[in-house]
C-alpha cells in the first residue's frame, strides 16, 4: 500500500488600503412579464434598488469576479472592445472594491507590453486570470505580490475572450476570432487548443459545470450553438433552434450553470435568454432547450442586447440588457420575469453581471463608468438532488480559518508482525511547516523504552505521508515487532507556521484479522479519560494504550463499570517518555463495559479493539477499530454518520459514569429532514446499547441517519459502533466489497463548528471514501467541499444541507470523475478535504472509508471513520 503527499487548496485573504468612491442611488422601474412556457414556481425574493459606485479611474468597466474575501474585482480595459480597441490604447487596469466599506481598495495598471483585460476569474491559489484579445495573450495577476505575467496564445490573432477555471486549476478561454477554445495548464505552462466542429462559430462565453465539463457559446447567428467539451475529452454541440434566421440576431453570448446542472445563456441581439435541460439534451438537436423573452422598458433606446447572465442561490436566473440599460430575473423553474430599468438609458449594462456568495447581484455600466450592486433576500431553494454547484471562483475558506494545531499526540501504534502504520500531515497554510516526530516505542519482549526523532518539512498547502515502519526500520513482516506512540510538534525552525493536522491510518494482519483503523490525533493531554464502551467478550480483544510524554513515570488506573456497579480495575506504571498498555482481557469482565481512566500525570489514551464473529444480518464479520478517549462528559453528543440498511448493524452505546441518573433523548435525523426522538433513563454508573436499526423508522426510504443525543440530570458519554458487509458499485462499474467495523465517540454539542479538515483520504482501486454531514439546527445551509489530490488538482463543490437532516456524498465518485486523469499513479487518487458551512450554520462532519486490497502485497479489508478536526 503506497501513501504519498497531497495538497490542500485554500484561499488567502487580501488586504490593501481603501479609497472612497462616489455613490449614487439608481431609480428603478419594475415590470412583471408572465411567461407561460413553464409553470411558475417562484422563489421568495425581495430585491433592493440598485446602488451605483463610480469606478476609481480608467473607463469602460467590463468583466467582474470575486476574491475569497468577497471583494469585487473589475476589469477596466479603457476602451469599448467592439471587437477591438483603437491602436495605441494604453494597457488596461484591474480594480478591487470592498462591499463592506463601499470603497475601492486598490487599482492596478497593467505593465507596458500588456493590452486590455475584458473578463476575470480567480484560480484556487488566489491568482487572477484575464485574457487580452487585443494582445492575443493570457494574463495573470498575483494580488499577494502585486505582480503580472502573460503568455501568448499559440494561434495568431485568436482573440482569447471569456475565461473560466476548471476543478483541476487549468484555465479555459474562448478564441473568438479563430473558432477554438483554449486550455492553459499553469503547472506545465502548456496550451491546448480545440477547434469547434462548426465553422465560423465565434465562441464567446465559457463556464465549467459540476462534473468539470466545459460549456461555451458559439456566437455567430448563422451557427447559434451551445458547445460542451466533456471531462473525458468529447466535444459536443447543441442547437438552440432547428430553423435559424440570421436576421433574428440569435447570438449566444455569455453562459452559466444552475444548481441542478442545467445550462443558461444570454442570446444577445435576440433579446432573450435560454436554458438547456441537460437530462433531456441530445447533441445535434435542440432537445431540452427553452427560450425566455422579457419586456424592453426604454422606448427611446435603439435596439436590445441580452448580455450578462448568472444564477443565485435562491433559484433565480439574472440577466441584463446593455442597450436597454436594464436588468432582471426569473426563477429557474420558469414563471414571472421581473425587470428593472436604470435612470441612465446609456449606462450600457453589459458583460459584467455576476452574483457573489451573499447573493448580491453586481453588474458594470460600461458607458457610465460605474459598478452597480443589487442586494436581495430570499430562501435558498434545495436542489432536486445533491448535485454539486461549481463556480469559476469558489469561495474557499481562508487558510487562517482552517483548524490546525502545533502539537499532536497518538498513544496507539504498532509496527512489524503484520502491522503497517502511517502518519498523514496536512499543512493548509501558505508557510512551510517543519514538524518534529518523536517516536516512543518498545520492542516485543523488552521493557526498555526507546525513542527516536524524525524531522520532516511539510510544504505550503500540501500533505505529507510519513511511513512509520520505514522511520523505525521495522517492516510489516518483521519479528519482533514494536508498540509505538507518537508526539508530533511544529518546530521552532518555522515560527510562522500556524500549525498542521495529523491523522494515523494503520493496516494490520493479526490473529486472523486483516483490517485497519484510523484516528485524528489529540491536541492536549489529560489526567482523566472516558470510554462509553470497551468490548471484552470472547470475540473481542480491546486494549487501553497510554502515551506518557512527561519526564517522570506516571501511574494509570482503569476502572470498569457495568449495570451500575464497578466490575473491575487495573493499574500500571508507564515510564517517562514511553508507551504503556493495559489489557482488559486479563481480568474477568462482562462483554461490554464502560471505562474511566485516570493518571497521576497528564497523558493521552486510546482504546483499540479487534473483533471476530460480529453478526450483520446473519453474516459473521471481523475487523478492528480505535477511538481516542474523551476527557470531559457532556449533555449533548452529535454523530453525522450512521446507516441502518440490511448490510449494517449500528449500535449507539451510552454511558453515565456519574452518581446521578441521566434523562436521555436520542434524536434520529434522516436525509429527508424528518426526525424521530426516543427517551430513556440511564442510571448512575450504567451503560446501555441502543440498537439504531430497530428504531430507525426511516430505514426503508433513507437508511442513512445522523444522531443527536441530549441528557438532563447528568452528563454522559456517547459512542457509535457499526459492523458492516459493504458492497458499493461506483459510477464506472468499479465494485468495492468488504467487511469490518468502525467506532467513534461523538462530537460534543450543541453544534458549534462550521469548518472541518481531514488529512487522510484515498480512492484507488479497492477504496471507497464518503462524506457525511449532519445539520442538527433549524437553519438550512450550503456546504462547500474542497478536495485536492496528489498532483495538486483541485475540485470544489457546494451541496445543500437542509435543517435537521443528514447529507451523504460519495467522494470516490467525485474524485474519479474530476481529479483523476488517464495514466495517473497513486497521487491522482490521494485526497485531503476541507468542509465548511457557507452561511456559518454549525454542522458535524465525518469521513467513512471502506477498502478491500485483495491481491496487493499487504492485503487488508475493512473500514474506518473519523469526525473531522475542528480545533481546540
Amino acid at each position: 500500500m503506497q501513501r504519498r503527499c497531497l495538497l490542500l487548496s485554500v484561499r488567502i485573504g487580501l488586504a490593501f488600503f481603501c479609497v472612497l468612491a462616489s455613490l449614487t442611488l439608481a431609480i428603478t422601474l419594475v415590470i412583471h412579464l408572465h411567461q407561460t412556457a413553464r409553470a411558475a414556481d417562484n422563489a421568495t425574493t425581495s430585491v433592493s434598488p440598485a446602488v451605483e459606485y463610480s469606478v476609481p479611474s480608467g473607463t469602460y468597466p467590463w468583466g467582474t469576479t470575486f476574491d475569497s474575501n468577497g471583494n469585487v474585482w473589475v476589469a477596466l480595459p479603457g476602451c469599448d472592445a467592439n471587437p477591438t480597441c483603437p491602436t495605441g490604447t494604453p494597457p488596461g487596469q484591474l480594480a478591487e472594491f470592498n462591499p463592506n466599506s463601499q470603497s475601492w481598495v486598490h487599482t492596478y495598471t497593467l505593465p507596458a507590453g500588456f493590452t486590455q483585460p475584458l473578463f476575470l476569474a480567480f484560480d484556487q491559489q488566489g491568482n487572477l486570470w484575464f485574457p487580452m484579445p487585443m494582445g492575443n495573450a493570457l494574463g495573470m495577476f498575483n494580488p499577494q505580490t502585486a505582480t503580472f505575467k502573460q503568455w501568448t496564445v499559440p494561434t495568431a490573432a485568436a482573440g482569447p475572450w471569456d475565461v473560466a477555471v476548471d476543478h483541476n486549476g487549468n484555465i479555459w478561454f474562448t478564441e473568438h476570432f479563430t473558432n477554438q477554445i483554449g486550455e492553459f495548464n499553469p503547472s506545465t505552462q502548456q496550451f491546448t487548443e480545440i477547434a469547434t466542429p462548426a465553422a465560423s462559430s465565434q465562441p464567446y462565453g465559457i463556464t465549467v459545470d459540476g462534473s468539470n465539463n466545459i460549456w461555451f457559446t458559439e456566437n455567430n447567428p448563422a451557427v447559434a450553438l451551445i458547445g460542451e467539451y466533456t471531462a473525458q475529452g468529447q466535444l459536443k454541440e447543441y442547437k438552440i433552434r432547428n430553423n435559424l434566421n440570421a436576421s433574428a440576431g440569435l447570438t449566444p453570448h455569455l453562459i452559466t450553470v444552475d444548481h441542478s446542472g442545467n445550462i443558461w445563456w444570454s442570446e444577445g441581439w435576440a433579446s432573450a435568454f435560454g436554458e438547456l435541460n441537460v437530462a433531456q439534451a441530445v447533441p445535434g438537436t435542440n432537445n431540452g432547450v427553452t427560450e425566455y423573452s422579457y419586456q424592453q422598458l426604454c422606448s427611446t433606446c435603439t435596439g436590445s442586447h441580452t448580455s450578462g447572465i448568472a444564477v443565485d442561490d435562491y433559484g433565480n436566473v439574472w440577466f441584463d440588457d446593455s442597450l436597454q440599460s436594464e436588468y432582471g430575473y426569473m426563477p429557474v423553474s420558469g414563471g414571472n420575469v421581473t425587470v428593472y430599468a436604470l435612470t441612465n438609458t446609456n449606462a450600457h449594462t453589459h458583460d459584467g453581471l455576476n452574483i457573489d456568495s451573499q447573493n448580491r447581484v453586481w453588474f458594470t455600466e460600461e458607458f457610465a463608468n460605474k459598478l452597480a450592486e443589487v442586494t436581495q433576500t430570499g430562501t435558498p431553494l434545495p436542489s432536486p438532488s445533491p448535485s454539486p454547484t461549481i463556480g469559476t471562483t469558489p469561495t474557499s475558506t481562508p487558510s487562517s480559518s482552517v483548524p490546525v494545531n502545533k502539537l499532536w499526540y497518538f498513544a496507539e501504534g504498532r509496527v512489524g508482525k503484520g502491522f503497517e502504520e502511517y502518519l498523514t500531515i496536512d499543512n493548509p497554510s501558505t508557510t512551510s511547516c517543519a514538524v518534529s516526530i518523536t517516536y516512543s516505542y518498545t520492542m516485543d519482549g523488552s521493557t526498555t523504552p526507546l525513542n527516536k526523532t524524525v524531522n520532516v518539512t511539510v510544504s505550503p498547502t500540501s500533505r505529507l505521508t510519513e511511513p512509520v515502519n520505514a522511520d523505525l526500520g521495522i517492516s510489516p513482516t518483521t519479528i519482533p515487532a514494536a508498540i509505538v506512540s507518537v508526539v508530533g510538534q511544529v518546530s521552532s525552525a518555522t515560527p510562522n507556521c500556524p500549525g498542521v493536522v495529523m491523522e494515523r491510518p494503520m493496516y494490520f494482519h493479526t490473529d486472523g484479522i486483516e483490517s485497519g483503523d484510523d484516528v485524528i490525533g489529540a491536541t492536549h493531554l489529560s489526567t482523566t479519560f472516558y470510554f462509553a464502551d470497551v468490548p471484552t467478550g470472547p470475540n473481542y480483544s480491546s486494549y487501553i494504550t497510554i502515551l506518557n510524554p512527561n519526564s517522570t513515570a506516571t501511574t494509570v488506573t482503569v476502572k470498569y463499570y457495568a449495570n451500575g456497579t464497578q466490575v473491575g480495575t487495573q493499574t500500571t506504571s508507564v515510564p517517562a517518555n514511553a508507551r504503556g498498555t493495559i489489557t482488559p482481557m486479563l481480568i474477568s469482565l462482562p462483554t461490554h463495559v464502560t471505562a474511566i481512566v485516570t493518571s497521576t500525570q497528564p497523558v493521552m489514551v486510546e482504546r483499540p479493539t479487534y473483533f471476530k464473529g460480529a453478526m450483520v444480518n446473519g453474516v459473521s464479520v471481523s475487523g478492528g477499530y480505535d477511538v481516542v478517549g474523551v476527557s470531559t462528559l457532556a449533555n449533548d453528543w452529535l454523530f453525522a454518520e450512521g446507516y441502518t440498511g440490511s448490510s449494517t448493524q449500528e449500535n449507539l452505546t451510552l454511558a453515565n459514569p456519574t452518581t446521578t441518573a441521566a434523562n436521555v433523548v436520542i434524536t434520529l435525523e434522516s436525509q429527508s429532514g424528518a426526525t424521530q426522538a426516543y427517551s430513556l433513563t440511564l442510571g448512575p454508573m450504567a451503560q446501555t446499547i441502543f440498537n439504531v436499526n430497530a428504531y430507525n423508522t426511516f430505514a426503508h426510504s433513507t437508511p442513512q441517519v445522523s444522531i443527536e443525543v441530549t441528557s438532563t440530570g447528568s452528563t454522559i458519554v456517547a459512542q457509535r459502533e457499526e459492523y458492516f458487509t459493504y458492497n458499493h458499485k461506483l459510477y464506472n462499474g468499479r465494485d468495492t466489497q468488504t467487511v469490518g467495523g468502525t467506532d467513534v465517540i461523538g462530537e460534543v454539542g450543541p453544534a458549534s463548528h462550521s469548518v472541518y479538515s481531514f488529512a487522510e483520504g484515498y480512492n484507488n482501486v479497492g477504496y471507497n471514501e464518503w462524506l457525511t454531514v449532519q445539520n442538527p439546527t433549524a437553519t438550512n445551509t450550503t456546504i462547500e467541499v474542497i478536495l485536492v489530490n496528489g498532483y495538486g488538482r483541485t475540485y470544489t463543490a457546494q451541496f445543500p444541507v437542509p435543517a435537521h437532516s443528514r447529507f451523504t456524498q460519495d467522494i470516490t465518485s467525485l474524485v474519479l470523475q474530476t481529479l483523476v486523469h488517464p495514466g495517473d499513479d497513486h497521487r491522482g487518487y490521494e485526497v485531503s478535504m476541507t468542509v465548511l458551512s457557507l452561511n456559518g450554520t454549525p454542522i458535524t462532519v465525518e469521513r467513512p472509508m471502506y477498502w478491500n486490497t485483495s491481491g496487493s502485497s499487504f492485503a487488508t479489508l475493512g473500514g474506518s471513520d473519523v469526525i473531522g478536526y475542528v480545533g481546540q
